[in-house]
């Protein structure tokens, strides 16, 4: 609904936007989220060119890093669940899982409305699509480029959602996650830790930690000839209540196919 208004000089944040990463707005100016990506964003992206090219973004939240690469001259479609997708919520004994699923639509919700409005404020062509990742090639025409930013650790099945957006992608795939576990034995090792336990009910929205050795393994076993690694640090803020950010370790992997097709672009 907010795509559909005209944007005006001044405006102000509806009550019922969540915004998950910070995002400058005209009229407006920062709106601040729970990650703070404005200052080192190049590092996130993988220092990739954008300019001219088809690209995907999965999963948006409030669509930060869509309106950038567009800014940078990208074609970008966006592709997150929608206010009706059932997320992949993790199964708990003591959790009623119709209330999960409800919390966790309400929060989407709340997200793609975040979206919306930015997308309004910013005058913004960024197609937004609703399903599934694990539908991709269903859904998203080819694409040059597509960009996976911390989502993995939110899926039942991180392979699986890999190679189904690797099907669409016909030059590079940029993956980006936060490294919660810093353990080097961890993330030299092409592995994954399930992150949820039977006594932390809350953490009904996250499943795994992935290492981004399995990552640049996943990527070379889906023919992705050249891959790469760069560690950075990404400012993040838990909650409302906290005085101070905190500096949090992030990898990015970029898997290259090994010819580019440049009819994509």
């Amino acid at each position: 609904e907010y795509a559909r208004t005209r944007r005006p000089v001044n405006a102000s944040i509806p009550a019922d936007c969540l915004f998950y990463q910070a995002i400058e707005l005209p009229g407006i100016g920062l709106v601040k989220g729970s990650w703070d990506h404005r200052q080192t964003v190049n590092d996130y992206l993988g220092h990739a060119d954008f300019m001219g090219r088809r690209v995907l973004d999965v999963g948006p939240a409030n669509g930060f890093f869509s309106f950038e690469m567009e800014r940078r001259g990208a074609e970008v479609t966006a592709l997150d669940l929608g206010p009706e997708g059932d997320w992949d919520a993790v199964p708990h004994p003591y959790l009623e899982p119709a209330a999960v699923r409800a919390n966790l639509r309400e929060n989407v919700r709340r997200v793609e409305h975040a979206f919306w409005f930015a997308h309004r404020m910013l005058e913004s062509k960024v197609t937004l699509l609703h399903g599934s990742v694990y539908d991709t090639p269903a859904l998203v025409q080819p694409v040059a480029i597509a960009l996976m930013s911390n989502v993995l650790q939110h899926l039942r099945d991180p392979f699986r959602a890999i190679e189904r957006v690797a099907q669409v992608v016909t030059d590079t795939l940029i993956i980006a996650e936060a490294v919660w576990d810093a353990d080097e034995t961890f993330l030299a090792s092409p592995t994954m830790r399930l992150i949820p336990r039977a006594d932390t009910p809350y953490v009904n929205h996250s499943w795994w930690h992935v290492s981004p050795a399995l990552v640049v393994e996943v990527l070379r076993l889906l023919g992705f000839a050249q891959v790469s690694v760069q560690f950075h640090q990404q400012s993040f803020i838990a909650s409302a209540t906290d005085v101070r950010a905190r500096s949090v370790k992030h990898f990015t992997v970029t898997g290259t196919r090994p010819t580019r097709v440049d009819d994509e672009r």
